[in-house]
């Protein structure tokens, strides 16, 4: 596959295709296939590269810009009706979740589902209440589903967004509490895998995993300042490794608070990364294409049920 050019706007940057995409790429080796969290070019280079599909070509002569822009005005105006309509703050921030959540699950692909509700793990645990969970859409068995509200086990769960209709120091604070509260169930609940069956890895905050690690963002529709933000969630990340941090901020009318380093914007902590507050006119877009990214290379292990149930005697 031809090299894209040097990237010059740096807002994002994407995956090279996985091995037999491409012409002239070698094969993984058999019973094995690597998922890398891997950058070379972004967003304004995508269109330069030799190798694309008929789809994709079709898919780049859109007005990304002016769709995510309509996007950011409908959360906003959803934001406005919900200030001028309920005077409960819990409701007002109910609604704000819902319309958040609505927005996302259009754009993700369908193998993966979005909903509210609570997250638990074979050995007990529990997590708080989640505004945003997204989980592999077809493995994934629902302990209790109803009206866009779900109790799940945390094994298919990839990420988890905590929605904030303001977003400070205190609610920075909250956040961190619910991160930890997520981070900490197990993923154990696996069916054993036999011989010659193929091994997924992937490589997350700088480590090579047979098991997808959950992340935890935060997407507030306003806050303080970015700078002031960074400060918070830099103290607060600063005694955790980086599996155990908040991994990605984006204010709707401000910014993102997002790792850079040597490949780029990446949407969680790398060891060559550093979190940086990135004013921006369109949060929405470069969120979406980190999230759109990552997600397209997640996976999950078959799932068993029977830990759930191991202290039921039958």
């Amino acid at each position: 596959m031809s090299a894209a050019r040097p990237c010059r706007s740096r807002i994002y940057r994407g995956p090279l295709p996985e091995s037999g995409d491409a012409p002239g790429r070698p094969p993984d080796r058999e019973g094995e296939r690597s998922v890398r969290f891997r950058a070379g070019y972004d967003i304004a280079d995508i269109s330069n590269l030799v190798y694309q599909p008929k789809e994709f070509r079709r898919v780049m002569n859109m007005d990304w810009e002016q769709l995510f822009a309509a996007s950011a005005s409908k959360l906003k105006a959803d934001l406005d009706q919900a200030r001028a309509a309920v005077a409960h703050s819990g409701l007002k921030g109910t609604l704000n979740e819902t319309a958040f959540a609505n927005w996302l699950r259009q754009y993700l692909p369908r193998t993966l589902e979005v909903s509210a509700g609570e997250i638990i793990d074979s050995v007990g645990s529990r997590s708080r209440q989640i505004d945003v969970a997204i989980y592999d859409a077809a493995s994934t068995p629902r302990f209790l589903s109803r009206d866009q509200i779900s109790v799940i086990p945390v094994e298919p769960v990839f990420a988890v967004i905590e929605v904030k209709t303001y977003l400070n120091k205190l609610e920075m604070g909250n956040a961190f509490e619910n991160m930890n509260a997520v981070k900490r169930l197990q993923k154990l609940a696996f069916h054993q895998t036999i011989n010659n069956t193929i091994i997924k890895n992937t490589t997350i905050y700088g480590i090579e995993q047979s098991i997808w690690p959950l992340q935890f963002y935060i997407f507030a529709y306003e806050s303080d300042g970015l700078d002031t933000l960074l400060s918070h969630v830099a103290r607060l990340n600063a005694s955790q490794p980086l599996s155990r941090q908040i991994d990605c901020v984006c204010v709707l009318d401000k910014g993102l608070l997002v790792h850079a380093g040597p490949e780029g914007l990446q949407p969680l902590p790398m060891p060559n990364t550093q979190m940086i507050a990135k004013n921006s006119a369109k949060p929405l877009l470069t969120f979406y294409a980190l999230l759109a990214h990552l997600y397209g290379q997640a996976f999950t292990k078959p799932i068993a049920i029977h830990p759930y149930l191991a202290h039921i005697k039958h």
